[in-house]
């Protein structure tokens, strides 16, 4: 279901600026429960593929931001709907400018994941077919946040979307990088995570910091590839 905030208000209420990738990483924990659940409910495939996930966005001339979970949809002979161009497309609609993370969720099967990717990562990656549209969109950039994990299973990585794009371009020629298989078993440790990017960022002084920039340190962050602890 998706939800809409004016944190214009809450930024008056306040009186503190609103960091929408810090609020993103806060909620993560939440929107994959909610796109779990979204996933028995939204998600079909002919074939028992289900894939669920959640988007989090900004308009930051209006300062809203809006956040909503779906499934995909993939009927025998016709062309299937990923959950990602369902969100994206959802978003832009409600007038989301800026978006900020995806949360994805699929099978953890190895070799289920290497038939529709071509690698037995941990956790089911973007398809081609959405390595390609994802990025087309205007409201998309290389550094949105992608989050996988599983339908049934804590394990997880983060990456931005411009990473996972390029692993994948240089994985079809030969050069696999081995970022594609570390991952993160649960999520116990996530408020870690949370406080390694705020130490990252300055905490309150994170706004001093281009939106890319908090995106990119909340990668490293959430997939501990930097750690204060």
């Amino acid at each position: 279901m998706a939800n809409r905030l004016d944190y214009g208000r809450i930024e008056a209420l306040l009186n503190k600026p609103f960091d929408p990738v810090f609020t993103f990483l806060l909620h993560a924990p939440y929107m994959i429960e909610d796109a779990r659940a979204e996933g028995r409910v939204d998600a079909h495939s002919y074939r028992g593929f289900q894939v669920a996930g959640g988007a989090y966005g900004i308009n930051p001339a209006e300062k809203t931001a809006w956040e909503d979970s779906a499934g995909n949809l993939k009927r025998e002979s016709k062309n299937k709907i990923c959950t990602e161009r369902k969100l994206y497309t959802r978003a832009a609609k409600q007038g989301v400018t800026t978006m900020i993370g995806l949360v994805v969720l699929g099978t953890t099967d190895r070799e289920l994941i290497r038939e529709v990717s071509g690698l037995p990562t941990p956790t089911l990656h973007l398809c081609s077919d959405c390595r390609h549209d994802v990025p087309a969109s205007p409201i998309v950039s290389a550094s949105m946040l992608i989050i996988h994990s599983g339908l049934d299973s804590d394990v997880n990585q983060t990456f931005t979307i411009g990473q996972e794009v390029d692993m994948y371009a240089r994985a079809e020629k030969g050069d696999v990088d081995p970022a594609l298989f570390r991952h993160q078993t649960d999520f116990t440790d996530w408020e870690q995570r949370l406080q390694t990017y705020m130490t990252l960022t300055g905490g309150a002084e994170a706004l001093s910091i281009p939106l890319e920039e908090r995106q990119r340190l909340a990668q490293l962050a959430l997939n501990k590839e930097v750690s204060i602890f």
